[in-house]
This record gives structure tokens, sequence and C-alpha cells, in this order.
């Protein structure tokens, strides 16, 4: 019997974007003067196949399970303390809007004094409507609980994040700084999930027909698909990379921020001139190793014993055994896919939207050496 179990993530986000800024032909970081903010919901697992068993391990970052020993890969997104104060702009003014999306809010005061209050829903769960009569310059306290966010990173690797301190003047271009976010509180989500053989057969686990997409259709939310990486790690290696393509418009598409580019003690990555203590990110070159354009085949067709090159191949379970496989989700802030068009202008269109990454594994028997 098939065994399904969905597999989903949804992302809301407010990616902060300056209209009309533009970049280097060969770099398109998405954002200059403010960082992107993208909002964790909900992450489930996908199995084909019988004899593969998908089960949560551990909740790294970003995420917490949310039916906890039901054995399914079922999570939603973390939820941090925020507290904001928000100003009326004009008299009866009732609409208000917050910096991130609040999945419940605690409490909203005026002077101190309770206030009544309706949050939106959807793409609007970050409007707070208060009743009339609040005057022009009035402080409104919100207290809620919002989504962990992810913020415009990048690696090459799933394991190891930076992120440039841009040079003013000169943002998507120079950096006076790279820094390694790897540890921060939040920027990225990660797991780990156990991938086991429930019967003596060896099998080779692949993706099968997974997506990156706009929750649905729409100019933002297809933009913002098409930024997304997804990492698999065994044993901190890194077994593959996905995300919607992998060709060269404004020739990085396939690249990224790793070690090397950061040291300081390399003078290749850094600008000419009176700026040469600054990194320019034009010189970008590493490609990731396992990086591959997400695969839509349905491999049901497959026969057993199949195991292609590439293909979204993930890893190898020996029979009656286990892997564990840490999965990284992040956006990827040097994808030319974060510019607009071909000139490099970044796209301004990328806000308040909604991915989903899909994500169904099939096992094969592993062909005999």
């Amino acid at each position: 019997m098939t065994k399904k179990s969905k597999m989903t993530l949804a992302l809301a986000s407010m990616l902060g974007i300056t209209a009309g800024a533009t970049a280097v032909s060969g770099f398109a970081w998405f954002t200059t003067t403010k960082s992107a903010v993208v909002d964790i919901t909900n992450i489930g697992v996908y199995s084909t196949s019988s004899g593969l068993d998908v089960t949560l391990k551990q909740c790294h970052k970003g995420v917490t399970e949310a039916n906890a020993g039901e054995g399914d890969v079922n999570l939603v997104g973390a939820t941090v303390a925020t507290t904001e104060t928000i100003k009326a702009t004009e008299a009866d003014q009732t609409v208000f809007n917050l910096q991130k999306y609040a999945k419940e809010i605690t409490s909203v005061t005026i002077g101190g004094a309770a206030a009544a209050y309706t949050l939106g829903t959807g793409a609007n769960s970050n409007k707070i409507t208060l009743g009339t009569g609040v005057a022009s310059g009035t402080s409104v306290v919100v207290e809620y609980l919002a989504y962990s966010a992810l913020t415009d990173i990048s690696s090459t690797d799933g394991k190891l994040f930076y992120k440039p301190v841009w040079t003013a003047g000169n943002p998507g271009l120079y950096a006076t700084a790279i820094t390694d976010v790897t540890d921060a509180a939040s920027g990225y989500v990660s797991f780990t999930m156990t991938l086991a053989a429930s019967g003596s057969d060896a099998l080779d686990i692949y993706l099968n027909g997974a997506s990156i997409t706009g929750s649905y259709s729409n100019t933002a939310n297809n933009a913002a698909a098409n930024i997304a990486r997804v990492a698999f790690i065994e044993n901190n290696v890194t077994k593959l990379i996905v995300q919607n393509s992998v060709d060269t418009q404004n020739g990085t598409n396939n690249k990224g921020i790793d070690s090397t580019f950061v040291e300081n003690s390399d003078p290749t990555n850094r600008a000419t001139g009176t700026n040469y203590t600054q990194w320019d990110l034009s010189k970008l070159s590493t490609v990731p190793a396992k990086l591959e354009a997400i695969d839509a085949t349905n491999k049901n067709t497959w026969s057993d014993g199949t195991r292609a090159a590439g293909e979204n191949y993930i890893t190898h379970v020996a029979g009656n055994s286990s892997v564990d496989i840490k999965v990284s989700i992040w956006l990827e802030g040097t994808s030319g896919n974060a510019s607009g068009n071909a000139s490099g202008e970044f796209n301004p269109g990328v806000e308040n939207a909604m991915i989903k990454v899909n994500l169904p594994l099939i096992a094969f028997n592993h062909a005999a050496a």
C-alpha cells in the first residue's frame, strides 16, 4: 500500500524591496535599505512508497511540531513575542499595518487602556483595524505573536549562511562586511527528519514530482518562489540543493556566498581603487556542487533498481536501517531571479507573497553493484 502524508510549506512574506533600485550586471541581491522578512506557516511530509517511513527527529530553527507523536512530519512556524508601537498618520485612521504578520494578537492599548480591534486574515494578517475617533499622531501599542522570520541571506551548501552589510550609496554592489548568520536566532528554516527502510531491501530515495510555487498564481507569489532554495544534508554533507531554475539570468542564479569568498585575505573578491577594503559582490563565482533544478517528473513510472545521475537523488538507505536528513530552506539573495528584468533592476512586486514547497519522496530498490 502506498503511504502518503502530505508535505507542504507555505511562506507568507513581506519582502522589503526598494522600487527602482538598480544592481550591476552579475549581481541581484533583492533588498537594499532593509531586510526581507518571510513568515513561516506550516510544513508537512509526503511519502509515496510503502517501504519508506518518514518521521520528524528534531526542529532546529523557525518551526515547531504541530501533531506530536503522530509519526508524520507536520510542522508549524515558530512564533516570537513582539511589541510594536504604531501611530495614526491622519485623524480617524482605523487601519494600521504591522511590520510582521501576526499569528495571534495578545493586546492592543492606547494610553495604557485596552482598545477594541480587528485583525485581518490571509494577506491582510498584518493589518489591525480600530474604531473611529483615533486622532492623528496617536500611539497604539500592539503586542502579538509573530512568525519567526526568514531574511535575505546566501548559502552554497545549506549549512553556512551569510549576509552582507552594504556600503552606503552602493547597496547590492559593495559590502563593508559579510556577516556569518548561521547561528542567528532566525533567518532560515531547518529541521531533521528520519528516513527508514521498513523492510530488508536497500532503498534509493529521490524527490518525486517536487515543486516550489506560489500558493496561488500571481506576479508576487511566482517571483518569491523563484528565489527559494531547499538543501538536504546527511552527516554534515550536502547531498542535494534544489531551486526552480539553474539558468544564467544575470549570471547569478547558480551562485552564492561561501567562506572562501568571505576570507579577508583574498584580495580578488575586493573592490578596486578607493573601495579596495570592500567586498565586490559582482565577483561571486561559487556554484553549489549539488545544485539542481527542481524536477517535477513523476518518478512512479521508473522501475525498481533505477538510479539515475542527478534527477533530485537524496540518499541511500540500507535495509532495516535509517538515515537522518537535515533540511534547510531559505531565500537566496544572490539569485538573478530576484531581479525584475534582464537589466538587473530589483523586483518591486514581491510583497505580501505566499509560496509553497512540495517535497514528495519516493523509494526504489537499490540496484545491485
